[in-house]
């Protein structure tokens, strides 16, 4: 009864999600597993290491493993007993009728894609300052250039500050 839940859950862990639960190729269960995938990625898995120690993210990796397989397991049964499973043809998907198409969002997403790298040009040719050195704003104010409007506050006779 549950070989066909190991294939489709190999489905949900290849990151075939979307297309398993567009066939029709995922249950239930198998979705409330892969909301359970979405806590034992490999970064989060690192993160729970750094924090909790490595022991301990080894422990909730499998506390967690072990939680999706029962609850998607769990679901499917409990969905199958209940007979809460649509059975019979499934609707044509808006997937399978999808296709590529020359329109004004994809003459939008070149222009911002143009852009996103003019602006990457710019920032990767920037200098950074010299170590040690502060960065140059033209903005900021010298309070001793006898220009500026805080020159008085520095002034040699001016013992105010």
């Amino acid at each position: 009864m549950y070989e066909n839940q190991i294939a489709q859950w190999g489905l949900l862990l290849v990151g075939g999600w979307l297309a398993a639960s567009v066939s029709g190729a995922a249950g239930f269960g198998g979705a409330i597993s892969f909301i359970y995938a979405d806590l034992i990625i490999v970064p989060l898995i690192l993160i729970y290491g750094k924090y909790y120690g490595r022991r301990a993210a080894l422990y909730i990796t499998l506390v967690l493993f072990v939680s999706m397989v029962v609850a998607g397991l769990s679901v499917d049964g409990l969905f199958r007993v209940l007979r809460l499973i649509p059975m019979g043809p499934r609707p044509p998907s808006a997937i399978s009728s999808a296709h590529f198409a020359w329109n004004y969002t994809t003459w939008l997403n070149l222009v911002a894609l143009a852009a996103a790298g003019f602006l990457t040009v710019i920032h990767l040719r920037r200098q950074p300052p010299a170590r040690g050195e502060q960065p140059h704003h033209e903005h900021t104010v010298n309070p001793q250039d006898e220009h500026s409007p805080m020159s008085h506050l520095h002034h040699p006779h001016n013992h105010t500050t």
